[in-house]
Formats: structure tokens, sequence, C-alpha cells
């Protein structure tokens, strides 16, 4: 695999991209605060055959780099990442590895004016973002069960009710007035 330097001048410092392999429909995800040092480690890796990702390495011949997104925040990009997952598997890709490389947790918490339940996701350092909002503890209990049983998140889903959707809608306000 080659990069051209253009193609790494050109690079957002923070963002999405990919190896894809588009013979065998495969594809490797990365985002970084830092895509160029990521990329070039990756490349490193994959070049000295130390990458953790074996198949990675035995397909470097027919891999292609690929920028996906410029994403700044980095919650975002870890949301962000996961949608990229989606959207290629949608497209019938396997990815090189099976796991995501960031760790979620559903759990439940009380909304800042204590009115309502939110099932929220935490990642390791305690960070969490909201994807969904119920008046009653039953229906937090229930959904969070049915989308993120034993706590556990394969994927992110955001409950489609009213409270949800009003609150995601406040949070792209105040967003939008900063």
């Amino acid at each position: 695999m080659k990069i051209e330097i253009q193609t790494l001048l050109k690079l957002p410092n923070k963002g999405i991209a990919a190896f894809l392999n588009e013979r065998d429909r495969k594809v490797y995800i990365i985002h970084s605060d830092n895509l160029i040092d990521a990329l070039l480690k990756n490349l490193m890796m994959i070049k000295q055959k130390t990458h953790s990702c074996t198949p990675l390495i035995e397909d470097q011949e027919v891999l292609e780099f690929v920028f996906l997104e410029c994403v700044e925040d980095r919650q975002l990009q870890k949301m962000k990442f996961i949608d990229w997952v989606d959207h290629y598997k949608k497209l019938d890709y396997s990815l090189y590895r099976n796991y995501l490389p960031v760790t979620y947790k559903a759990k439940l918490g009380y909304s800042n004016n204590l009115k309502f339940i939110e099932v929220r996701l935490y990642n390791r350092r305690y960070e969490w973002f909201v994807v969904g909002v119920f008046s009653t503890m039953k229906d937090a209990e229930s959904w969070m069960n049915e989308n993120y049983p034993n706590e556990i998140v394969n994927r992110i889903v955001y409950a489609d009710n009213v409270l949800t959707k009003d609150h995601l809608s406040n949070i792209e306000m105040k967003k939008g007035k900063i």
C-alpha cells in the first residue's frame, strides 16, 4: 500500500479514516485526535508485521487508505466511528477487527431537574451521553433491557420517543448558540 505525501498533508488532525480491502470487502476503521500519527503508526506496524491485526498484515498489498470524516469532538468521534462501522456493515463489508475499540456500558440516571429517568452510555472514563429519556423508571428499564441487555452496548440506539427527541434537540440548539 502506498500513500502519497499530498494525501497526508491534506488530512485534518482529528477524525475518522479507514483501510479498505475492496477485493475481499473488508475494512479497518480508525479514529484519532492525530490522524497522521495514527496512520503512520498503523502503516509502520503493518510493514514490520507487528500489527495486532494479522489479517491486515496479510492483505497489505490490496489495502487502500480512505479519509472518512473530520470530527473534532472526542465523544462525537467515538459515536461517528460506530456509525461508520454500521455503514460498512450495511455495504456487506466485514471488519478486520470484530470488536469496537470504544467500550460503553448502559446505565440509568436522573435528569438534572430530577423529573425524568435517563438511559446513559458511559465510557471507561465515566464520561456519558443520553440515549433515552423517560418519565417512569419502568419505561426506562424496559427500553434499556430491550436495547442494551445486561448493560452491554453493541451499537448505539436512541429512544424514539418525544422526551428523548426534545432532549436531543435542546442539545443541538445549545451547540448552535456556542
